[in-house]
């Protein structure tokens, strides 16, 4: 069965990769069938991540232009694919909630799918990327990755208390 963003059974099933769902893609409105593309959600993310740094807004932020060119990019969206369903089992690696990829072709969707590297100063390589979604890649910013482990693992526990606390769980 496949859930939403908060673990919640989803009464329709949607194969992430068919094209079923192209009517949410203004985009793709009045395009012959042949012209329609298959949505690959991890090529998206691959795209950002290969552009990160290239969508600053002025000059003053050249000097930042100039350090994300320096740091290589080592995963292609099919290792992106791999960390995301088999390591992270298809959730986010700070809050644990299942991610849809497809989310990633909704315009500000914090729920959707963002790589986050572990230490800033180094490249997008396998042994230093986690993925998450774009609400805890923003909100952990340069708060290190030590640190915010601990803040949402505080979190987690504040969550499971009140649970136990509020909700009897019948066995």
């Amino acid at each position: 069965m496949i859930h939403d963003n908060f673990g919640l059974p989803k009464e329709t099933i949607v194969n992430p990769y068919d094209n079923s769902n192209l009517e949410l893609f203004d985009e793709f409105v009045g395009l012959p069938e042949t012209k329609i593309k298959v949505l690959n959600p991890y090529k998206k993310l691959e795209s950002y991540m290969k552009n990160a740094g290239a969508r600053t807004r002025d000059a003053k932020q050249q000097k930042t232009r100039d350090r994300m060119k320096q740091r290589p990019v080592e995963v292609d969206w099919k290792d992106l694919k791999r960390i995301f369903e088999e390591k992270h089992n298809s959730k986010c690696f700070w809050f644990k909630i299942p991610i849809n990829p497809m989310d990633i072709f909704e315009k500000h969707n914090q729920l959707a799918f963002s790589v986050d590297r572990i230490n800033n100063n180094k490249g997008y390589t396998e042994d230093n990327i986690v993925i998450c979604t774009r609400l805890a890649n923003l909100g952990r910013g340069s708060c290190p990755f030590d640190k915010f482990k601990e803040i949402t693992e505080k979190i987690d526990r504040v969550k499971l208390e009140y649970f136990l606390k509020n909700y009897q769980i019948k066995t």
